[in-house]
């Protein structure tokens, strides 16, 4: 039989034993990637930690997370982002992924976050082990065409064109400054660094009387697209400002492909966009710490359920949630009204999913009248994560 053991490990020290399971896993090989590579992905360490598994003293599966911190209804959460599992094709089929995250959650945990944040693989894989379905993102695709009525008009203010590297720092703040006013998105705790050559995107900055009121970066690979990966804006003048920027490359690109959050309606812009949507990749989120959710916002009323989470054993037990003063309260309770999974109380506090499925998802059984409580306390509602890892 083999030795297994997992192992807490950090930095540098870290990245010696996963930086040949995470680039394998993840990147075009061979050949094997650079030592400036390396280094790039060592900067990513710094305030992450790895769960890595060994078989016989070789490093062969790991789990790699970051310290986050996420909006979830109008309240800043800590968080996760899980953004290294892998592990290496030998050492694949006998559940040391999922040791090496069921020892990242333990972690984060004891480190006091309260929720963890992924983009999965295989989606089963992670509803099995709590982790709840957000709503898509979505591309819009149209013409710059469509667009070309802005040009005529007076919108106000200006956009200053800058690349990320040159203004990484004022995107950086713009997002930290948004954070607390989008329901699910989340930003990494470390202040982000600005991108190498080669990886740059162009930064449209949206401006009004000397403020930044909104944010788009971009990338024109070639004369057929322009490719917008962030869309933010605080003010209808910030949106249009930015979608008449866009319109100025009429001349330039064929096509624009715009990644949007799933609660945009681009459609109602402008008349003649003739816009096609594609769904994207979502990401998944899950409770950590049952604890670390009172004081989330919440609407009138109280229910009581016995939770059970198989992977994270200090969360089961059951609870009693109230609102008291706008505010959830989190207590003990003798009684439950119902048993729910730990995906269900998820997707209950992100707004993902009507309490009348969980029946049907296989995570417990509230009556109507428990349901109803829920969905009052709980209104659906569309988190954007917006941040990819």
């Amino acid at each position: 039989m083999p030795q297994i053991s997992i192992e807490r490990l950090r930095g540098e020290e870290a990245l010696n034993h996963i930086f040949p399971l995470l680039t394998y896993a993840f990147w075009n090989t061979p050949p094997l990637p650079s030592g400036e590579d390396r280094e790039q992905t060592l900067s990513y360490m710094e305030s992450a930690t790895a769960s890595v598994l060994f078989e016989d003293g070789v490093a062969v599966a790991c789990s790699v997370s970051s310290p986050m911190e996420q909006n979830v209804r109008g309240r800043p959460v800590p968080a996760n982002g899980v953004w290294g599992v892998a592990a290496h094709p030998s050492a694949r089929r006998k559940g040391y992924a999922r040791q090496t995250l069921l020892d990242m959650m333990a972690n984060d945990r004891e480190q006091g976050r309260t929720l963890s944040l992924l983009y999965a693989f295989r989606e089963s894989f992670y509803d099995r082990l709590g982790y709840a379905l957000f709503p898509q993102p979505r591309q819009a695709v149209f013409s710059p065409a469509g667009l070309a009525p802005l040009l005529r008009r007076e919108l106000g203010g200006r956009v200053i064109m800058l690349s990320t590297t040159e203004g990484h720092a004022s995107y950086d703040a713009y997002l930290r400054q948004r954070l607390p006013q989008m329901h699910g998105m989340g930003l990494f705790q470390v202040e982000s660094r600005a991108p190498r050559q080669g990886q740059e995107s162009w930064l449209a900055l949206a401006q009004a009387n000397g403020d930044t009121i909104g944010v788009m970066t971009y990338n024109i690979r070639s004369t057929q697209d322009l490719t917008v990966h962030s869309f933010f804006y605080d003010t209808n003048q910030a949106k249009y400002l930015l979608l008449e920027w866009l319109a100025r490359h009429i001349d330039q690109v064929e096509t624009i492909k715009m990644t949007l959050a799933p609660f945009e309606q681009p459609g109602t812009w402008l008349p003649d966009l003739n816009i096609s949507l594609t769904a994207l990749e979502p990401p998944l989120g899950r409770v950590l710490d049952i604890g670390g959710l009172a004081g989330l916002p919440a609407g009138p009323g109280k229910f009581s359920a016995r939770i059970l989470d198989a992977q994270c054993p200090w969360n089961e037990g059951t609870y009693r949630f109230e609102s008291v003063d706008g505010a959830l309260s989190v207590t003990p309770a003798e009684n439950a009204d119902c048993d729910l999974h730990i995906n269900a109380l998820a997707a209950l506090i992100y707004g993902t999913q009507d309490p009348g499925d969980f029946e049907f998802r296989g995570w417990g059984q509230p009556s109507a009248e428990t349901r109803a409580v829920m969905s009052a306390m709980f209104p659906r509602a569309l988190p954007y994560l917006h941040i990819k890892f």
